[in-house]
């Protein structure tokens, strides 16, 4: 008999085998299958408008906050002297160009240096400074998704003070790429895992990175080396710029999500970087020297000097003047003068105190200058004045 044959005799002698009687699950419906631990985690606005929540940490105020940083400049811009300074800043408790710190533990993660150059920098910048403690250095890390993530939540687990890590730069710690990701999402995944990480323990990290070869007049943020992911993961971006690689003025263009936009003018002496101000700051000493160096503001205040109740002077008369006590035209001429004292006429008043006025008659075009009084007319009818002047036919 086979054995078919056998459990058909089986089944009809009223048997049936075990494990038909167990009972099998039923699959589970497509709307079942969605649900479970990828349920979104709500707040209400109104909890959030009245949840307690921990304040924003500074570790360089107004410039540096908690979170993912990126410091970009161009190659040998002095940008490890930079981060250095600021490591060695924040792990004193003292101040980074001119701004206060958050004294906490820091990691420096010098990745392109050996022992030796970090030795001879930190005794550079100390200059006789006690070495700060909590200050802690490495030349050497994995790569991301290989164990940098690790090595790094190991450091804070064991310096729980810790508020700064920098890692320079970051080339070096990047993860293996294949074709199937682009590098935006490449860029932005590297980004996010290190933001994670900023972001849980509520410290600073900060990468430092290279612009493009490619200068972009437009937008220094454009500098950067890279797809957008880079920028659209930090939270914070410094890029520091010169007009000429040689120039000694660098401007410093800082970005971020909780950090005000800045633009400051940094100086390095020998290998200490300091702030000489911002931008703006910056242009406002260059138009009060490129004042006090016109030979225009020269020659009158050497005539107000010799006749401080005022001088009314034409122009061809003032050109001959301006050779004698300025011994210099500039890029002036007898028929330039007269546009030329209206477009300086607020810059006298903000800076010397001194009227300019413009006299025609059928005879003559004179120019008045003189020192402003109490009873004289107010700025802003005087700049009213010179809108009005600039407007006619000055021809001397």
């Amino acid at each position: 008999m086979s054995t078919a044959q056998k459990l058909e005799a089986i089944e009809r002698a009223g048997f049936r085998p075990e494990f038909e009687s167990i009972p099998l699950p039923d699959e589970p419906s497509t709307v079942e299958k969605l649900k479970g631990p990828s349920k979104l985690e709500l707040t209400s606005a109104r909890e959030l408008v009245n949840m307690e929540l921990s304040q924003l940490r500074w570790t360089v105020s107004d410039i540096m906050c908690q979170g993912l940083g990126l410091v970009v400049a161009p190659s040998k811009y002095g940008k490890s002297w930079l981060m250095l300074l600021l490591c060695k800043a924040v792990a004193s408790g003292g101040t980074f160009l001119g701004y206060h710190t958050h004294k906490g533990e820091v990691l420096y993660l010098a990745l392109e240096d050996g022992l030796r150059r970090l030795q001879s920098r930190l005794n550079t910048l100390l200059t006789g400074e006690e070495v700060p403690n909590g200050l802690y250095l490495a030349t050497a890390a994995l790569t991301l998704g290989t164990g940098l993530e690790q090595q790094i939540k190991i450091f804070i687990d064991e310096h729980p003070k810790t508020v700064l890590i920098v890692i320079d730069v970051l080339e070096r710690i990047r993860s293996a790429r294949n074709g199937r990701t682009s590098a935006y999402t490449s860029d932005y995944q590297d980004m996010g895992a290190l933001k994670a990480i900023a972001d849980k323990y509520e410290i600073s990290i900060v990468l430092i990175h290279h612009t493009r070869k490619m200068k972009d007049e437009s937008d220094a943020f454009n500098a950067i080396s890279g797809t957008n992911g880079l920028m659209g993961a930090a939270d914070t971006i410094w890029v520091l710029q010169r007009d000429k690689r040689d120039d000694e003025i660098t401007q410093l263009h800082i970005i971020g999500r909780d950090v005000e936009a800045q633009d400051l003018v940094l100086k390095m002496n020998g290998c200490r970087w300091e702030k000489i101000g911002t931008t703006e700051e910056q242009a406002e000493r260059e138009e009060a020297r490129r004042y006090v160096d016109d030979p225009i503001v020269v020659t009158i205040g050497s005539m107000l000097k010799e006749q401080p109740c005022g001088v009314e002077i034409t122009a061809s008369d003032f050109f001959v003047e301006m050779g004698k006590r300025a011994g210099d035209y500039g890029v002036y001429t007898p028929t330039s003068l007269g546009k030329a004292f209206v477009k300086l006429a607020p810059h006298l008043l903000r800076y010397d105190n001194i009227v300019h006025t413009y006299n025609r008659t059928t005879k003559k075009r004179t120019h008045t200058f003189l020192y402003r009084s109490e009873n004289q007319v107010s700025y802003v009818s005087l700049l009213s004045e010179a809108s009005y002047v600039s407007q006619v036919s000055l021809e001397g």
